[in-house]
């Protein structure tokens, strides 16, 4: 399919077409939409100097459904009048490929988005149904690699943070969970910050090095819902039912608390933060 424009008609011969309103009518393109194309540069009607009436030829009719197709399958308007514009088959090749694997990039973004906003469904189902009591209080679950980037220390914003790692937290926002991590027990203290699987943080090209960026380890671990309520940090009192929980049921322990901020309601009876908690356990041999 030639894409190219062909504009050495003279045009008198370009004059022999159909009317703005003939294209309006048996094509279905509103007036807006021509003035658009022809603004952008997709098409370029025959126009009468006398009245103004634009006359579209053949060319340009098929250059109007070339365009509805690209716009189709998610070009913008300035993509196709380059693309229309192509000289050679080469260059349009290229070019598509380009556009394609940048389509393919948001495409995958945006299934990720859903991923992340179907996970927080579930976990929001599951956290009403606790409530109610429907839920287990305690549970086990296989938890993948997680590649977690800090912003806070309790309270305290870090500073000296890793500048490629705060910048993939802005790009990729919507695919990141909030995440909190003790890293030492003894002392009380956690981090405050941004996770997601170290899968789909590679693919999306996640640092793979900086400060206060640290990768929390798969396996098994004991998972429980908690209430955090209106309470000002995430202390360690808050999960001593969770560590209470894997000593009645005999479980080694191997590494530090962790959870994922879920949401927050204001209801009748106050504030609540509910929090998707874990303990890694040793693997069982």
């Amino acid at each position: 399919m030639l894409l190219h424009r062909r504009l050495k008609t003279d045009a008198k011969e370009r004059a022999v077409g159909a009317h703005q309103g003939d294209i309006r009518r048996n094509l279905g393109f509103s007036r807006d939409t021509l003035r658009l194309y022809e603004k952008r540069g997709i098409i370029t009607p025959a126009i009468d100097p006398e009245n103004g009436y634009r006359t579209y030829d053949d060319w340009q009719v098929n250059l109007l459904w070339e365009a509805k197709m690209y716009q189709g399958i998610g070009f913008s308007l300035d993509e196709i009048a380059t693309i229309e514009q192509k000289d050679s088959l080469k260059d349009l090749e290229e070019d598509l490929a380009g556009r394609i694997e940048a389509k393919e990039h948001d495409i995958r973004m945006e299934e990720l988005r859903l991923a992340t906003a179907r996970h927080e469904m579930q976990e929001v189902r599951a956290i009403a149904q606790w409530r109610e009591g429907k839920h287990p209080a305690f549970w086990i679950e296989e938890n993948p690699s997680r590649r977690f980037i800090a912003e806070r220390r309790d309270h305290e914003l870090l500073e000296g943070a890793s500048p490629e790692a705060l910048a993939y937290v802005m790009r990729c926002w919507g695919c990141l969970a909030a995440t909190f991590w003790f890293p030492d027990l003894s002392d009380g203290s956690y981090f405050w910050g941004f996770a997601q699987e170290s899968e789909i943080f590679e693919e999306l090209g996640g640092p793979q090095a900086g400060r206060f960026l640290f990768t929390l380890p798969q396996g098994r671990c004991l998972a429980s819902f908690v209430d955090a309520g209106d309470r000002g940090g995430f202390g360690l009192e808050l999960f001593c039912g969770l560590v209470e929980e894997a000593r009645r049921r005999g479980l080694a322990v191997e590494g530090s608390i962790g959870g994922e901020l879920i949401c927050r309601t204001h209801e009748e009876d106050g504030y609540h933060r509910f929090i998707h908690v874990w303990l890694p356990l040793e693997e069982e041999t």
